[in-house]
């Protein structure tokens, strides 16, 4: 429940890692394994939580379907709900307007500039192959075609030193 609660609060973007982040009002998780047992039960996709004093901390936020990186991050799945949402949200300006010559320009400028705004924002990387076209048997539907690349979060940072003698 208080997971829950840290992932639906509307003060974060859906690209916001959970990882290292705190979960309010819980002092200890009430679990004690070592980090080779943590270790071993996040290779399964179960999100682990530790205890960091004073806090409970968010160690490894993973999903069930370990696959690849775009199905073990929970944060992907909530920037696909987010982006399908505002989708339909930005485009529904356009059910019910004639089908006139210069809909689908108007269409791809609206979708192109809502996709830079995820950009901007930091839900998503990078996007290309905007396409909008009408549907090739059914003049009264309109196609739109696009790739993204979600904000994934940084999970580790990996340091080596060179150690010299001298440094001249």
């Amino acid at each position: 429940a208080a997971l829950a609660g840290l992932i639906s609060q509307p003060q974060s973007l859906p690209s916001t890692p959970l990882v290292n982040r705190n979960i309010q009002g819980y002092r200890e998780t009430g679990i004690f394994r070592n980090r080779l047992q943590l270790n071993e039960i996040a290779t399964e996709g179960i999100t682990i939580l530790e205890t960091r004093s004073p806090n409970v901390t968010v160690r490894d936020a993973l999903t069930t379907d370990m696959t690849n990186v775009l199905t073990r991050e929970p944060t992907v799945t909530f920037i696909i709900d987010f982006v399908q949402r505002q989708t339909r949200t930005v485009l529904n300006r356009f059910v019910g307007r004639p089908y006139v010559n210069t809909i689908l320009g108007e269409i791809q400028t609206v979708f192109s500039a809502f996709l830079s705004e995820l950009q901007v924002a930091g839900i998503i990387r990078d996007y290309r192959n905007i396409e909008v076209r009408e549907h090739p048997t059914d003049p009264t539907i309109v196609e739109v075609f696009a790739e993204y690349a979600p904000v994934l979060p940084i999970k580790y940072v990996f340091v080596t030193y060179r150690i010299r003698g001298t440094l001249g």
